[in-house]
């Protein structure tokens, strides 16, 4: 992205940044976090968006490849990483059965060997 289009962007990044990508709710407006309603406050931040200029409505970044190859990629990590976390509590040996179980499969190999080197993070907030 260019200066120019960034310039020509703010607005929409603005808008984007305060209603997407942070909000500020009362937590007791609803019992899904998602649906709960924004503060008057946060109403009023993000009525700043005048402050940029006219919002343009950009679009989404798309996506450059359709090919699955990266979803599964995607998807092993996403295990690896739950698996650590539960390695981190439970133990390694507990955390493959109640994945396995919880997935109706096996955890390949090196997903548990990529668990491995995540776990470590997971280790001290245990």
């Amino acid at each position: 992205m260019d200066f120019v289009t960034f310039q020509d962007s703010k607005a929409d990044i603005w808008a984007y940044m305060t209603d997407r990508y942070i909000r500020i709710v009362n937590p007791s407006s609803a019992t899904r976090r998602e649906r709960a309603q924004v503060t008057d406050y946060w109403k009023d931040y993000q009525n700043c968006v005048g402050l940029f200029g006219e919002r343009r409505g950009v679009l989404p970044y798309k996506q450059s490849s359709y090919d699955w190859q990266p979803l599964v990629m995607q998807a092993a990590g996403c295990v690896a990483s739950a698996w650590a976390r539960l390695a981190a509590d439970v133990g390694e040996a507990e955390a493959t059965l109640i994945l396995e179980k919880e997935l109706g499969n096996g955890i390949p190999q090196k997903v548990i060997e990529a668990g491995l080197i995540q776990k470590a993070r997971f280790a001290h907030i245990s």
